[in-house]
Parts: C-alpha cells; structure tokens; sequence
C-alpha cells in the first residue's frame, strides 16, 4: 500500500524528531555554580548602578534618610528612616525625580514602593517607638 504525499511528510517529520538528541544534563555542580554566579554577579550590578543612580539624583532633604533598595520589573523599592521620609520621598518622586532616575538608570520605572522601617530601613534609622502593654 502506497503512502500519500501527505503521509510521506508525517513519516519524515516524525523520524527526523525521533533522530534528534537532546544533550543530557550536566550530572556535575559546574553548570549550576556557573549560573548562580552570574545570577549574583548581574544582582550585585544592578544593585550597585541603583544605588549609585539614588545618591546622584537623591534630594538633599532625603540624604541619610531614604535609601534605594531594590528595581525589579519596573517596581523600584525605597527604604525610609520613619514616615515623613516618605512623605517627602513619595512627594519628591511624583515631580521630576522619578524621570530624572529612570534616565540615570537607563530603565523604565513604573511603580516606586517606599518602606517605613525594618531591614529596608537606611542605617541612620531611629527605633519605632514601644507602645506599653494593653489591659485587659
């Protein structure tokens, strides 16, 4: 029995997808190490150029008092020393900072999150005040 023409090309498509060989995976830690070096040497840069961009563009008002933290997928996230940075931060960056940033970054900012306190918080950060026990 003759095959038809279109038949003839499901038989050649499907031996030459049973001809290919998939490289097996690297049973060794190299490949695995290699790219989670380079995942943290690309972190590392894009933290560093972030920082460098907040202190160049940064208010003086905000110096010492906000501090970037991260930029991933157009979200920029700043830590705040208490919550009138940022109300000044927040205030700063709906004018002309936030542009003048993406430019120095080369990036597209699209959402700035600012964090009040915590392990975002810069280092000049005062300590929340402790509230006394309630009564019950």
């Amino acid at each position: 029995m003759a095959l038809s023409p279109q038949e003839r090309l499901a038989v050649m498509e499907i031996e030459r997808r049973r001809s290919f060989v998939r490289k097996p995976p690297d049973p060794t830690l190299g490949g695995t190490l290699d790219r989670a070096e380079r995942s943290l040497r690309d972190a590392a840069r894009r933290d560093t150029s972030l920082k460098r961009a907040w202190r160049d563009v940064c208010p003086a008002e905000l110096r010492g008092r906000v501090r970037a933290v991260s930029l991933a997928k157009g979200t920029m996230i700043l830590g705040a020393a208490d919550q009138s940075a940022k109300f000044l931060a927040d205030r700063a960056l709906r004018g002309p900072l936030r542009k003048r940033l993406a430019d120095a970054l080369g990036a597209t900012i699209s959402r700035v999150t600012v964090r009040v306190g915590g392990a975002d918080a810069p280092a000049t950060a005062t300590p929340a005040r402790s509230r006394a026990p309630r009564r019950s």
